[in-house]
């Protein structure tokens, strides 16, 4: 693997004091110039001396992971600005999810974001997440969502997670690749941290696990289905809210069928 732009760029970063934040964030943007650009044809490894290109190789990539989290974790805004930035272009330029082990190695660091004080830091996350995650699947950081969904004491993390479990259900579906990335059992323990999450002490996080219960809905009915029915399923015990959501769910396929 050619690993010589991630090795220099770790190196050189490690050389810099956090004071000199600028000269980090260019760092990692010199990275991302060794990119391929849209114009350059696909690269395939050398003929020669079969050598893979350092984006192409998920453990290359993850070396990044503790460097790119020093980066996101620095207190200063602009700091966190360019490093999404930066993190953004180099996700959502890998292709057959190389990057998948990097991001699962990022989502404590990138939630934790979510449950710090600056809103502008908040944002910033946020949108690296949204134009992440139709590019690069990482089922195995799944479960790092359902579990932070479930016991994160931060109600911003919490709604994140709400948040992006949804953006998995729609963008993840079936694709001529892969068929069946996102198991039915995926989607139920999917569904049910959402249907958890419709019990939340906060009503943000309420409100976004029901855009997200809704959304299963939508793509799975028949798991939706199972999920509200459940006798010793997430709703079992709570009647009332099982009877808002049938009703709920009766009214939406009227007024489709009238639509």
């Amino acid at each position: 693997v050619d690993d010589g732009p991630v090795t220099d760029f770790l190196h050189t970063v490690s050389k810099l004091g956090s004071d000199e934040w600028r000269a980090r964030t260019m760092a990692f943007e010199r990275l991302l110039s060794t990119l391929p650009s849209e114009d350059d044809a696909p690269l395939s490894p050398d003929a020669n001396n079969q050598l893979i290109p350092w984006y192409k190789s998920p453990p290359i990539l993850r070396r990044l992971a503790t460097t790119i989290t020093t980066l996101l974790l620095d207190p200063r805004s602009t700091v966190v600005k360019h490093t999404c930035n930066s993190l953004t272009i180099l996700l959502t330029s890998t292709t057959d999810n190389a990057a998948r082990y990097l991001i699962k190695d990022l989502l404590p660091t990138i939630l934790a974001l979510h449950a710090q004080t600056v809103n502008v830091i908040k944002s910033y996350a946020l949108q690296m997440m949204l134009d992440v995650i139709p590019h690069t699947k990482f089922k195995s950081g799944l479960p790092i969502f359902l579990e932070k969904l479930r016991k994160d004491k931060n109600r911003d993390a919490r709604e994140a997670c709400a948040r992006y479990l949804r953006a998995v259900l729609v963008h993840w579906g079936p694709t001529s690749n892969q068929p069946n990335y996102l198991t039915r059992d995926v989607y139920t323990h999917i569904g049910n941290g959402l249907a958890r999450g419709l019990t939340d002490p906060s009503q943000c996080v309420r409100a976004e696990c029901r855009s997200g219960f809704d959304t299963l809905r939508d793509i799975h009915r028949e798991i939706w289905e199972d999920i509200v029915h459940k006798q010793d399923g997430p709703l079992s015990k709570d009647i009332r809210l099982k009877k808002t959501l049938i009703n709920a769910a009766v009214r939406n396929d009227a007024e489709r069928s009238l639509a």
